[in-house]
């Protein structure tokens, strides 16, 4: 028969600039908790893209139910917005996608996770999600959910 290879993992430090603003501080560690938690947990080899847009949803949930660390409501603001409108297309798509995902899953982020560690991949998305921030503060869902 077939061999399995049991592969171990390690993460040894997550290294963060010095200076940031706390609110931004702690919404970049859960993005990098993020990568750390895919590779302990024996995710296996996502794109570039899937993994992105994962990390940015680990951000998200963190902005959305962190404690006051996450920042004030214009500070969250102001990091969905770079979050949604990232120049880098593999985190903005990525985030949109897991974004989609995410709320396709009824906002579990342990169901998502589930799906992608069988799949390899994210749900499709059918219809593109609307901004994530809103002015009158609220977050919206993809269009046609409620």
């Amino acid at each position: 028969g077939r061999q399995r290879r049991s592969e171990q993992h390690e993460v040894e430090r997550i290294a963060c600039l010095h200076g940031f603003p706390r609110h931004f501080l702690a919404a970049v560690l859960a993005h990098e908790v993020g990568h750390m938690y895919l590779t302990l947990r024996g995710f296996p080899q996502l794109s570039h893209q899937v993994t992105e847009g994962l990390c940015e949803l680990f951000s998200f949930v963190w902005l959305q139910q962190g404690p006051d660390a996450a920042g004030t409501h214009e500070e969250r603001g102001y990091r969905l917005h770079c979050m949604e409108h990232n120049v880098h297309s593999d985190y903005r798509e990525g985030f949109r996608d897991a974004l989609a995902a995410f709320y396709g899953h009824n906002s579990s982020l342990p169901a998502l996770l589930a799906h992608v560690r069988r799949t390899r991949s994210l749900p499709a998305r059918g219809l593109r999600s609307a901004p994530v921030h809103t002015k009158n503060r609220e977050v919206r869902t993809p269009r046609g959910q409620k």
